[in-house]
């Protein structure tokens, strides 16, 4: 009985030595194949994270652009004055700032037209002599345009945050190549002029 006893075990060893276990080979396509499938995964998490970046910036640059249009509004409505017959604010490129109680005009089609942002008040200026101002990727302009005959103004805002064009903008300033591919946006409005 004994002697049959050890027979047994020494025909389940013999069975565990004829098993085989994985080959080099495959142990490598194994590798292979987790090391694409990571690498896939860590591409697409850099991707989003890109992509959410330059949602935030087009969300920013979209609330800047009202607000440019906003600041025009509220002058327009302030000042009694602002008449396109009148020439308050003849056409041309303005920086718009909210240093008044209303907007601060600057006509200048040249300065720079980066933002800053106000730590202290969470605010975006052209000013950037004031202590607290940090630098930001946005540029803002408006340009007025002035229509006596139809008595409106109308007014576009334009902001980007493509700090590789010139100023700020697409090239030559042509306005018509600031779409959201050339990381810029513009808002028009058109305010009747009553008097």
């Amino acid at each position: 009985m004994k002697l049959n006893k050890n027979k047994k075990n020494i025909k389940s060893i013999c069975a565990l030595s004829d098993k085989k276990g994985f080959s080099l080979v495959e142990v490598i396509i194994a590798i292979a194949i987790l090391t694409l499938g990571i690498s896939a995964i860590t591409i697409l998490m850099a991707s989003n994270i890109k992509s959410s970046k330059e949602s935030k910036n087009l969300v920013v640059a979209m609330g800047l652009a009202q607000e440019g249009i906003e600041l025009v509004r509220n002058f327009k409505d302030t000042e009694t004055t602002f008449k396109s017959s009148g020439g308050v604010k003849p056409d041309g490129e303005y920086r718009i700032d909210t240093e008044t109680l209303f907007a601060d005009f600057t006509k200048d089609a040249t300065s720079d037209k980066r933002l800053y942002l106000n730590s202290a008040g969470g605010f975006y200026t052209h000013d950037n002599t004031s202590a607290g101002m940090q630098s930001t990727k946005f540029y803002r302009k408006a340009i007025i345009s002035n229509q006596a005959a139809n008595k409106q103004v109308v007014t576009t805002s334009f902001v980007s945050w493509n700090s590789t064009a010139a100023g700020g903008f697409p090239e030559d300033g042509d306005v018509s190549k600031c779409t959201i591919g050339n990381k810029c946006i513009s808002i028009t409005s058109v305010m009747m002029d009553i008097e």
